[in-house]
């Protein structure tokens, strides 16, 4: 269990099992590699990815189906065979407009935790996909 202090959650007890680990960091943040994932029932479908290092640090994620119900991932996205959650990053802008980056999705190994942030090759998604009129663009709009 992993003790830590974060910005907008107080202090949280985590369990090391369950973080979220990027064995290789994420892009801009390669320092970071451990993150606790917070689900507050009355953000849903808002996910907080919570560094484990850095208090100050947040990621405000949502399941990419939650954006796009027809998003699919390039087939070489990962060489795993294990099932994968795919989130996507997610931006609030001080006028309170919203965008998620489906060309760069958080993939997950749900047995293992392990993730990376895989950078599409296609460009078929934007990396500032509007929010507006998305489930999640409503959850966030109601939050804010």
């Amino acid at each position: 269990m992993s003790r830590f202090a974060t910005k907008y959650f107080g202090v949280i007890e985590w369990p090391d099992e369950q973080c979220i680990v990027f064995p290789e960091g994420i892009p801009g943040f390669e320092t970071e590699r451990r993150f606790a994932r917070l689900e507050p029932e009355k953000y849903a479908p808002l996910i907080f990815l919570q560094s484990a290092s850095t208090p100050e640090l947040c990621f405000l994620a949502a399941p990419v189906e939650s954006i796009d119900p027809s998003y699919e991932l390039p087939s070489d996205s990962w060489e795993g065979s294990a099932p994968l959650e795919v989130l996507a990053i997610l931006t609030v802008r001080p006028d309170g407009s919203s965008t998620a980056n489906l060309l760069a999705p958080l993939l997950i190994e749900t047995a293992s935790g392990t993730a990376v942030q895989a950078i599409r090759p296609d460009r078929r998604y934007s990396c500032r996909h509007p929010l507006h009129g998305t489930p999640c663009g409503e959850r966030l709009a109601r939050c804010l």
